[in-house]
C-alpha cells in the first residue's frame, strides 16, 4: 500500500512538473511576445505594465525601440535627456544626423539618409530635432517601434520661442506688435524657414499648417501612428503614462527641469495679445486640444495614476538628495553643464558617485557629442566632428 502511494505521488510529480514545464517553455513566451509586440495608436485604451493570466501577472520586458518626436518648447530637452540617459544606461544605439545635432534643415522633413550609421546596424532611440516623415522612420526604426511625443498650450510655444530666438529683432517688433499685425511679408515667413506659425504642426511636418483638411489629415495620421501624445502643463502625468506603454521602471524617468528660463526672462502676454495669437496659432489649438481630450480620458482610465505619481515623486525625491542638484544663472556655467541660449536656468550638481548625476544636468549638445564619440569608437570608425555652435543652431 505504501508503495502504491509512493509510486501514485512520484507520477504525479512527473506529470505536474511536465505541465509547468510546458507552460513556462511554450505558453508564457507566446502571450509575453503577443503583449510586447502589440502595436496600440493614440486612439487605443490597453492600460498596465503586467499581463494578467487566471490571476498570475506576467511581466514584460522594457521597450527599447523609441521614437521621440522632438517639438520646440514642450519640454524637450528634458525629454531627450530621459531618452539619452536610459539609451547610455542600457547600451542601446541612440540615431544620430551625420553631423550636427538635429536631422536636416530648415524645411527638410527626415530622411533615412541623414542617418549617420550603417543601413544594416539595429538602432534603438530616435530623440534629435527633425521634422515627422512616417516612411522615412519606419524604415530606419522598423514596424515595431513605439512613437511618442508631447504637445503644450500653442500662445505658450510661441511665446517661448519667440524669446528664446530673439525673434523681436528679427522681425523687428515686439511679440505685442507681431500679434495685432497683418501677417505679410516678413511676418508671414518663418525663422530660418523653421520656426513660426503653428510650430507643433509643422514639427509633426505638415507644410500646409492653414489648411484645415491637411490639418485634420495630419491629426488623423498621428492618431494612428503615434502610441501616446503627452501633454507638457501634465508633465508628471505624462511620463507615468509614458512609463507604462514602455514597461520602464520609475528609476528611469527621473528628471530635472531642463533648458528651462529663469522666472525673469519669461514674458506675461496681456489678454489682448493671447487672443490674436490664439487666432493665429488656430490649427495648432485644433492639434493641442484633441490630443488633450485624449490624455484625460487615458487619465480616466489608468487606475493607478496616483500610486504612479507619488512613486516617480519619490524616485525623483530620491535622485535628488543622491546628486544635491543646485540651480544657477546658466551664464555662470562652464563646460559640460553650461546650455545654449539667453536667460536660463542651469545646474550644478555636487553628490553621486558615478556619471549619472552628471548626465542628469548635462547639456544636450554636449551629451550627444558625448554619444557620437562612443559610438563611433564602438563601431571603429572616426569621429563625425559637430558643427560649430552658433546663433543659428536649433535647440
Amino acid at each position: 500500500m505504501t508503495v502504491s502511494r509512493l509510486l501514485t505521488a512520484i507520477i504525479l510529480c512527473i506529470l505536474v512538473s511536465y505541465l509547468l514545464l510546458l507552460f513556462y517553455g511554450t505558453y508564457l513566451p507566446m502571450v509575453q511576445t503577443m503583449v510586447q509586440s502589440q502595436h496600440i495608436g493614440e486612439g487605443g485604451n490597453f492600460k498596465g505594465n503586467l499581463f494578467a493570466l487566471n490571476g498570475m501577472k506576467l511581466p514584460c520586458m522594457k521597450k527599447k525601440k523609441i521614437v521621440y518626436l522632438k517639438t520646440h518648447k514642450c519640454a524637450s530637452s528634458t525629454m531627450q535627456n530621459i531618452f539619452l540617459r536610459f539609451g547610455e544606461k542600457n547600451k542601446l544605439n541612440i540615431v544620430l544626423p551625420r553631423s550636427g545635432y538635429q536631422f536636416g534643415e530648415g524645411a527638410a522633413k527626415f530622411s533615412h539618409s541623414m542617418v549617420s550609421s550603417e543601413p544594416e546596424q539595429s538602432h534603438n532611440i530616435m530623440c534629435m530635432h527633425t521634422r515627422f516623415n512616417m516612411q522615412e522612420m519606419d524604415m530606419v526604426m522598423g514596424k515595431d517601434t513605439i512613437y511618442v511625443t508631447m504637445l503644450r498650450d500653442p500662445v505658450d510655444v510661441f511665446e517661448s520661442m519667440w524669446q528664446f530666438y530673439g525673434l523681436n529683432s528679427h522681425y523687428g517688433m515686439t511679440i505685442d506688435e507681431f500679434a495685432a499685425s497683418a501677417k505679410t511679408g516678413k511676418l508671414a515667413e518663418r525663422w530660418w524657414q523653421q520656426i513660426g506659425q503653428n510650430q507643433m504642426l509643422w514639427d509633426l511636418g505638415l507644410d500646409q499648417v492653414e489648411e484645415e483638411e491637411m490639418v485634420k489629415q495630419k491629426i488623423d495620421e498621428v492618431e494612428n501612428k503615434f502610441n501616446l501624445v503627452m501633454i507638457a502643463e501634465q508633465f508628471d502625468e505624462s511620463l507615468v503614462l509614458m512609463r507604462d506603454i514602455l514597461y520602464w521602471d520609475f528609476e528611469d524617468i527621473t528628471s530635472l527641469k531642463l533648458n528651462g528660463r529663469k522666472e525673469n526672462a519669461k514674458k506675461a502676454l496681456n489678454e489682448t495679445t493671447r487672443e490674436h495669437l490664439r487666432k493665429y496659432l488656430k490649427y495648432d489649438y485644433q492639434l493641442y486640444n484633441h490630443f488633450k481630450a485624449i490624455f484625460e480620458n487615458k487619465l480616466k482610465q489608468f487606475d493607478q495614476l496616483q500610486s504612479d505619481l507619488e512613486k516617480l515623486a519619490t524616485a525623483n525625491k530620491d535622485i535628488s538628495k543622491a546628486c544635491s542638484p543646485t540651480a544657477v544663472d546658466n551664464s555662470a556655467l562652464r563646460g559640460n553643464s553650461a546650455w545654449w541660449g539667453p536667460g536660463l536656468v542651469g545646474y550644478n550638481v555636487t553628490g553621486g558617485v558615478d556619471d549619472e548625476c552628471k548626465l542628469m544636468v548635462m547639456a544636450e549638445l554636449r551629451f550627444v557629442d558625448r554619444i557620437r564619440k562612443h559610438q563611433n569608437e564602438m563601431l571603429g570608425s572616426k569621429a563625425v566632428s559637430p558643427v560649430e555652435l552658433n546663433s543659428s543652431t536649433t535647440l
